[in-house]
């Protein structure tokens, strides 16, 4: 029994203590849900990832949080990060967000957003190829996003957009998914111009986490940025610099393999500098330095 594993759970979503366990969740699911905030174990893992990852998420001078649950919203609020939640359709669900557009047209600029937070929404899109297109496009260079979707991992993707509701909740488990994906997921993300890491439970958090969080071995949550060209490539987790997650004691990350985040400030400087001719540029670069010298006429 958990109980003489460890010696009480708690949910990372929320913080609370449940001395109790976890409450049965969809169909009777044992363990599965906070009895204080309703976290699933695919909230809870999110949760998880997004401590572990606190100072990038601190930094990000935009997070885009697509069909956001209150769940993450509490971890991102806590973590201090500058966040827009944008769904399609929020009465459906009586979500409160701040954009109200689809994921296959988000009404952003390209290289925009430093971090996305994208859970079980591709289900529902019926062009998941532009879906993913667009999480390319408003992805900062430098930018990553969190991915997850429903998955059957023994065959290749299912779906009918065109199904009538009942045979999508008989083929797809609900009534607005029109597909199932399957192994092949990871392909269709690079083929939108996506690198791909698969972040595994069941390899980064030890047992005892997982044990004491309640998440599932099986759990998976793909960690997605732009690629520098189409395909993009399958990574792993050194390539990032990721060894575990271990909120237990402490969160163990090695050095990203990747440019330090700057500030939000300074990144935002630096995109409007981008946007300015480049004579007016030069100017303002030496004005900066207190160089006095003439500015050289552009070639041409």
């Amino acid at each position: 029994m958990v109980g003489d594993q460890i010696d009480t759970q708690r949910c990372p979503a929320c913080g609370a203590r449940l001395p109790e366990g976890f409450l049965p969740g969809p169909g009777g699911r044992p363990g599965a849900r906070c009895g204080r905030c309703q976290a699933l174990e695919r909230h809870r893992f999110l949760a998880l990832v997004l401590r572990a990852f606190g100072p990038f998420v601190s930094s990000a001078g935009l997070v885009l949080d697509v069909a956001p649950s209150r769940h993450t919203t509490h971890v991102l609020h806590e973590l201090g990060a500058r966040a827009i939640a944008m769904d399609f359709d929020p009465a459906a669900d009586g979500r409160d967000v701040s954009v109200q557009a689809s994921l296959t047209q988000v009404p952003l600029a390209a290289g925009s957003v430093d971090l996305m937070i994208c859970y079980h929404v591709l289900e529902h899109v019926p062009d998941d190829a532009v879906a993913m297109a667009e999480i390319r496009r408003v992805l900062a260079s430098d930018g990553l996003g969190l991915v997850q979707v429903p998955l059957d991992q023994h065959r290749p993707t299912v779906e009918d957009p065109g199904a009538d509701a009942e045979t999508r909740t008989r083929r797809f488990g609900q009534a607005d998914h029109v597909r199932l994906y399957g192994w092949d997921v990871e392909d269709r993300l690079r083929a939108a111009g996506l690198d791909v890491l698969r972040l595994r439970c069941v390899d980064l958090v030890p047992p005892a986490t997982r044990a004491r969080y309640g998440l599932m071995e099986d759990e998976v949550t793909w960690l997605v940025r732009p690629a520098a060209e189409a395909p993009g490539r399958l990574l792993r987790a050194g390539d990032l610099g990721i060894a575990r997650l271990d909120l237990l004691g402490r969160v163990d990350l090695a050095e990203p393999a990747r440019r330090p985040v700057r500030p939000w400030h300074a990144r935002m400087k630096g995109r409007v500098l981008r946007r300015l001719p480049q004579p007016v540029r030069r100017v303002l670069r030496k004005i900066v330095r207190g160089d006095s010298r003439p500015v050289r006429p552009a070639d041409g």
